[in-house]
């Protein structure tokens, strides 16, 4: 936005200078803007040999101060071609500069205020868990966890988003989302395109936070996860062995969507960790 205001200045410049050559050397007035800057002004002359670029840099400071109405009025229009350059600068140039200086301002309004209300949101949930007497350690890993997700998303919960559309317009962002992932798993690999789209609809996301556990060794396996970012490993239940090491793309416990057993390894994040969970229960749905 800073560029294009840039730009807007460049161009009104241009065409006061345009002004200062058509009114001299077309209409043949006696002076222009640039003449009276440079040898009649208060007596102060301003040098255009000084360096190269001085007229350039005198109507871009004419075009600023004109389209923001402020700073000091020094240059002045002589002739009826500038007074209607300058009628269509001070119109179209003033609207258009001050249109996008409201776009900012609302900009960082909206932005301020979406930030203002996820604050909020962390600050209750703060004030929860002091009354309840939470460890602290607890309380800093919550914070963590919501620090994360602004973030990430700034606040947006894509469950919620998700919820909100039509069914088709859902299934459409989901397969676009997580289908590249979906299809890499050869489990899936042979399932029809509105299976897949049915199947898709049942996942949802899932925030660990590092050290968190997505499987422990030992427990009844009842979903399977892919992994959208971040890194896990898998280890044995008492953690000595770490058996890989897991990212972007990867996935664990497809088994256990047609036959829940105990879990033969753990598997914990490393950093924060963005997945995709189906249960054993949804997919029953498919059968």
């Amino acid at each position: 936005l800073y560029l294009l205001l840039f730009e807007l200045c460049h161009w009104a410049g241009c065409l006061w200078l345009l002004a200062a050559d058509l009114s001299t050397h077309y209409y043949q007035f006696g002076v222009s803007w640039r003449w009276n800057d440079q040898y009649h002004y208060s007596g102060f002359a301003v040098d255009y040999d000084a360096f190269y670029g001085v007229g350039y840099t005198r109507s871009i400071y004419w075009a600023a101060s004109v389209m923001s109405s402020i700073g000091f009025p020094d240059i002045l229009p002589t002739n009826p071609v500038e007074y209607v350059v300058i009628i269509l600068v001070m119109f179209f140039g003033y609207l258009m500069f001050n249109t996008l200086l409201g776009a900012i301002a609302t900009m960082i309004g909206n932005f301020n205020r979406e930030k203002r209300e996820f604050n909020q949101k962390v600050e209750r949930i703060r004030d929860l868990m002091e009354f309840t007497l939470l460890p602290t350690a607890i309380e800093a890993r919550t914070i963590r966890y919501y620090e994360y997700l602004w973030a990430r998303y700034e606040g947006v919960n894509e469950s919620e988003v998700l919820k909100s559309l039509p069914r088709t317009l859902r299934s459409d962002v989901i397969h676009q989302v997580v289908g590249p992932l979906f299809q890499k798993i050869p489990f899936f690999q042979s399932c029809s395109e509105p299976l897949e789209y049915f199947i898709l609809e049942m996942f949802e996301s899932r925030v660990f936070l590092h050290g968190d556990a997505l499987m422990i060794a030992g427990d009844i396996g009842n979903d399977m996860f892919i992994i959208e970012k971040g890194n896990v490993i898998v280890t044995s239940a008492d953690r000595s062995i770490v058996y890989a090491r897991l990212s972007a793309g990867d996935y664990a416990g497809e088994s256990s969507l047609l036959e829940s057993r105990p879990r033969a390894a753990s598997v914990f994040a490393v950093g924060y960790v963005d997945t995709y969970f189906v249960t054993n229960e949804k997919f029953e749905k498919v059968s």
